[in-house]
């Protein structure tokens, strides 16, 4: 007799689709968490699904649950998780001397972006001691590639195919920052490859500029960027061509020392891409 899951494996791969759901309404949520009937309308489900995959979640330390609010929110667990992905790559152990340095010298909060997919990912961040807000927030966060200086940079440094399928695929999330759509990030790839860097003058965040360049591994590609945010009056025009050298230089040495078979710089094939995606 087959088991459960085999008679019927979308189910298993609907709930897990389900909890992943969970947990990215419950990363959204504010410190105290969101209440489930708001997890429920955000993920599509009903509140007793929600209510019981919450229970699961909550059981094994993926979240967690305030009575007295009677919010969910993240749990302690994903941190492990998270320190364990971490350690897996060079790349962050290679990038953090830089970052360190970087703030210290340009007196900007400095990032290191992670290409996941058809995102990118906050993987790391120095702060100079400024509050600046950024799409990203805080580590862990992601932005379809083209939104901010980060994913820009490494969208336009992949093979032109690449780049344009992504477009695509993101086209509908590109809707949701005021002012981007799938025409305005394919226009503006030239001008980064040209000129070697992103740069946002408050497009974004009013009151904030952003700068990055792209990381590149020998063999691999572009697998990363590196980003500058600081509030606009630090960051004026003049300084611009020296903070983009210096950023150039610190990438160019994290690339160097970067190990192409390191798991976290796999990514999908360039020239496979569409298809992958199609058959999904």
């Amino acid at each position: 007799m087959s088991s459960p899951d085999r008679a019927n494996p979308v189910s298993g791969a609907q709930a897990i689709e389900r909890a992943i759901a969970l947990l990215e309404a419950m990363a959204d949520a504010p410190p105290r968490g969101a209440r489930l009937k708001d997890l429920a309308k955000q993920v599509g489900i009903t509140q007793p699904t929600a209510a019981r995959m919450l229970k699961a979640l909550v059981a094994n330390g993926f979240a967690r649950h305030d009575p007295g609010s009677r919010g969910y929110a993240l749990g302690l667990r994903l941190f492990s998780l998270a320190a364990a992905a971490s350690r897996q790559s060079g790349l962050k152990r290679h990038a953090r001397p830089w970052l360190l340095r970087l703030a210290h010298e340009t007196r900007a909060n400095v990032f290191l972006m992670l290409r996941e997919g058809a995102d990118a990912v906050c993987t790391d961040r120095v702060d100079a001691g400024v509050a600046v807000h950024t799409v990203t927030g805080m580590i862990g966060g992601r932005v379809p590639l083209g939104i901010g200086p980060g994913s820009l940079a490494i969208l336009a440094f992949l093979d032109g195919r690449e780049a344009a399928t992504l477009i695509d695929i993101n086209a509908a999330e590109f809707d949701r920052y005021k002012g981007f759509d799938a025409e305005r990030i394919r226009h503006g790839l030239q001008a980064v490859r040209e000129q070697g860097y992103a740069y946002d003058c408050g497009d974004l965040v009013p009151g904030v500029r952003g700068l990055a360049v792209p990381i590149r591994c020998r063999h691999v590609g572009t697998v990363g960027a590196l980003s500058l945010g600081a509030l606009s009056e630090s960051m004026p025009d003049p300084r611009l061509p020296n903070l983009a050298n210096r950023l150039m230089e610190a990438a160019a040495a994290i690339g160097t020392d970067l190990n192409p078979l390191d798991p976290a710089l796999n990514r999908p094939d360039s020239y496979h891409l569409a298809d992958d995606m199609a058959g999904c």
